[in-house]
């Protein structure tokens, strides 16, 4: 059970102090983490960076505990294997990963479908050739992206972009948008304009760079993925881009990687809507902690 952090007031001494609270649910019993954001209304800006440091306690409370005995088991678990059973793992992962990923985004290839391509380099009949160029465009930057060394930047991003769509839609590949865009399904409006859209990049690499070393490494890539998406700076391709800036940052601090799978998509959606419609980043860390720590039971 989730309730998003909301202000609460306390009078202390006579004086009234208002606090951002987070309550939930565990093993059938209550839990509350409060912080004090001090006796006046803060301004919007304030809020939210309030907030950052209030998302920050509660994950590391609620969840950072077992998600690092995550990390430990599954680099166990790694360790245990050969350079070529490793190899074989990620493989594994990253057909499931590129056909979920895709499906999300309206790809008409089935699981056998997509194996059959990047397994056995077969084209099925019938299906639009986009899709099958797409599967393979995403597996091959999805190995790319496990072995680089670079750091993650705007740069590196559009790399990954143009390797996606290089082939299929050659003419947005690694271009940051001109114009409006509508989500389907949401009621969310990104930034309009290129320059608008330029300067949330912007603001969100450098919000990166920032906290990279100080917030915790899967709410790092959660919120980095929310953030990116949320801008929406391509014409095309952003769910695909942030999933794989998330597994990015997750595989280089060395936690499992998360396929979020069709079958959830609209639990996904849901997240993303409710946090950028109400404006409070907790309802999609709230889902993606969940779901992450789901996918990934067998190493706890």
């Amino acid at each position: 059970m989730l309730t998003i952090p909301f202000i609460v007031s306390k009078v202390i001494k006579g004086r009234t102090y208002k606090y951002l609270r987070y309550a939930y649910q565990e093993k059938n019993k209550k839990h509350i983490v409060e912080m004090s954001i001090g006796p006046d209304e803060p301004s919007h800006d304030d809020l939210k960076r309030l907030k950052d440091v209030f998302i920050a306690k509660v994950v590391n409370k609620r969840w950072a505990p077992s998600i690092d005995r995550m990390k430990e088991n599954y680099q166990l678990s790694l360790s245990r294997f050969g350079k070529e059973s490793v190899a074989n793992y990620m493989e594994n992962f990253g057909m499931r990963f590129t056909y979920d990923t895709n499906r999300i985004e309206g790809s008409t290839l089935n699981f056998q479908a997509v194996k059959g391509i990047l397994f056995h380099d077969l084209t099925p009949a019938n299906k639009p050739l986009n899709d099958v160029d797409e599967a393979r465009s995403h597996m091959k930057v999805f190995e790319e992206m496990l072995a680089t060394t670079e750091e993650l930047s705007l740069a590196l991003v559009k790399k990954w972009h143009t390797g996606l769509f290089g082939a299929t839609k050659p003419r947005i590949a690694g271009s940051v948008r001109f114009d409006a865009v509508n989500i389907k399904g949401s009621q969310h409006l990104p930034p309009a304009t290129r320059a608008q859209v330029e300067r949330e990049l912007d603001r969100l690499f450098q919000w990166y760079v920032e906290n990279k070393d100080m917030l915790h490494p899967v709410l790092l890539a959660c919120i980095t993925k929310f953030r990116f998406v949320s801008i929406h700076p391509f014409d095309d391709g952003n769910g695909r881009v942030s999933r794989l800036l998330m597994n990015f940052l997750l595989h280089k601090a060395g936690y499992p990687l998360f396929n979020i799978e069709f079958i959830i998509r609209k639990g996904y959606y849901q997240a993303l809507e409710n946090a950028n419609m109400k404006g409070d980043e907790m309802a999609f860390v709230h889902w993606f902690f969940t779901r992450y720590i789901k996918a990934n039971m067998e190493y706890l």
